[in-house]
């Protein structure tokens, strides 16, 4: 018998995209649902809460479950998707960084409508919007130690094996797809190359530039949706965008980064071949050459070409990408193995 039967997900913003599908997939599981923002009380019914991201201030979340967990047994999972600091950075080096990084934005929240007011004033406020990538580290830390977690979970097996290793327990967990995020709409493939989403770092923004430039140089299509160029594209918008593209391009914002299974999961589940800078084996279960296409800066362009030319190993690739996203690493087995355990 299942211990926790009503869930409370957290929403990082009113249009919670995310929030929502995980939400379907605890209801195909018969669970009791409800979502809440990450600003607002915990509903009060809830048995577990379920964390993701975070793409806010996770601390206020975990703090305000923490108050109800010695009464009323409510358990905590969260689903690290984002990026820790540098991997080139000795762990003891990011470790102590976030932990003051996260105490320090454990001050937001203080009793003290004086300590509130000073940080909430330059140069503190400045600090309040910088170094998430140590605050989630060391909040992960301090929910820990205080054993507030009842599951750490990591969409990357690096990351989940390198917190682990420092004393910090993550289960790898690798990120699925929905099936919101993909319809056969068999649509003419007359867009070469496709790239969506922010640029963000300064290194993407370079890529970016440049892959243009050359392919601009080669004859070949290129729609970027990076809000500069053309609109962000969102949901059924980007699902006919992906439809047509013969290929969608991935970059990372930066070499360690996690980045390549969101663009690739809806990617693939529209049957669009997936070439992307080289990226770190986060999740083993992508294999180059046989789900996506890795090429670096050098021999990005001369490798689209290849595959505009070569139809019938584009069109393997992709099918092989398909087949991977959504049989295998689904949304629905990721909230399964997620729940499993917790339950463990």
């Amino acid at each position: 018998m299942r211990s926790q039967n009503k869930v409370a997900v957290v929403k990082w913003s009113e249009h919670d995209g995310l929030s929502e599908v995980i939400c379907d997939e605890l209801m195909r599981r018969d669970f009791e649902v409800a979502c809440f923002l990450s600003i607002d009380p915990i509903p009060e019914e809830a048995d577990l809460v379920f964390c993701f991201g975070p793409y806010d201030r996770w601390t206020q979340v975990v703090c305000q479950a923490a108050q109800r967990k010695a009464n009323s047994g409510l358990k905590i999972l969260h689903w690290n998707t984002e990026n820790p600091p540098d991997l080139r950075f000795p762990w003891k080096f990011n470790a102590a960084l976030g932990d003051m990084r996260a105490a320090f934005d454990r001050l937001n929240d203080s009793g003290n409508c004086r300590t509130r007011g000073i940080i909430s004033e330059f140069p503190f406020s400045f600090l309040n919007q910088k170094m998430h990538k140590f605050r989630y580290l060391g909040e992960y830390r301090h929910a820990y130690a205080n054993g507030w977690l009842d599951l750490l979970a990591s969409s990357s097996k690096i990351y989940a094996d390198l917190f682990t290793k420092n004393g910090l327990p993550t289960c790898y967990v690798p990120w699925g797809t929905s099936p919101k995020w993909y319809a056969p709409l068999d649509l003419p493939r007359d867009i070469d190359v496709l790239w969506f989403g922010k640029r963000r770092t300064r290194r993407r923004n370079r890529l970016l530039d440049q892959v243009k430039d050359m392919l601009c140089s080669k004859d070949i299509s290129f729609y970027m949706a990076d809000d500069i160029e053309h609109p962000f594209i969102y949901g059924e918008e980007r699902t006919h965008f992906l439809n047509r593209a013969k290929i969608t391009l991935n970059l990372l914002p930066t070499w360690y980064d996690n980045a390549f299974p969101y663009r690739f999961h809806v990617a693939a589940g529209n049957r669009s071949m997936v070439i992307s800078d080289p990226i770190l084996p986060h999740c083993p279960e992508y294999q180059p050459g046989v789900h996506y296409i890795s090429a670096s800066l050098e021999k990005l362009v001369n490798t689209i070409r290849y595959y505009l030319d070569h139809q019938d190993e584009r069109e393997l690739i992709a099918e092989n990408a398909f087949r991977l996203v959504t049989e295998r690493m689904t949304m629905e087995s990721s909230v399964r193995s997620l729940v499993g355990l917790l339950h463990e």
